[in-house]
């Protein structure tokens, strides 16, 4: 009786644990180490996350996402503020969307920042998103770890809040 008991004493610490982990990695709790990841932007320029040094957020996003289109112009602003700052933010269209229609989308709406086309699906895998949901957004500190993921609509005053405690002290003017 004693051993059934300690076996589910051993299930429920298990399942808790791996419960835990799981709404630590959706909250942004838990720290993980960016992908060693070079990524190719829509016009020619090669990203490589681990030697950025600076804080990267990675928007996965697509054309036919409403709540990707609602926050967008949020990012062009966020990322006018804070790219002098050090900040890099690249979109990643996701694998079904037509290139063309991306190109369209983002010439349109006049996006600053860089746009990586994963029609292979090879960020998303490095980044692990198994179900493609969009929008999912990653910040990754200066240290290449995983300090915020996000699916879903962004709280933009607390993720600047986040970024700018991010940059060096002496460009922390927020």
């Amino acid at each position: 009786m004693k051993q059934a008991s300690n076996k589910t004493i051993a299930t429920l610490v298990l399942i808790l644990t791996s419960a835990g982990v799981l709404l630590g990695l959706s909250m942004g709790y838990i720290r993980n180490t960016a992908p060693d990841i070079q990524m190719q932007t829509a016009t020619g320029e090669v990203i490589e996350l681990h030697t950025r040094n600076a804080p990267t957020l990675v928007v996965f996003w697509a054309t036919t996402c409403s709540a990707c289109l609602k926050e967008q112009p949020e990012l062009v602003k966020l990322y006018q503020e804070l790219q002098p700052r050090g900040l890099m933010i690249i979109g990643v269209s996701m694998y079904y969307d037509p290139p063309v229609q991306v190109a369209r989308l983002v010439a349109q709406r006049n996006i600053p920042y860089p746009i990586v086309m994963d029609v292979q699906k090879k960020v998303a895998s490095a980044f692990k998103l198994r179900k493609m949901i969009t929008p999912t957004t990653i910040l990754v500190s200066s240290d290449n770890k995983i300090v915020f993921r996000k699916t879903g609509l962004l709280d933009m005053k607390a993720l600047r809040d986040q970024i700018i405690a991010l940059l060096p002290d002496t460009q922390k003017k927020g």
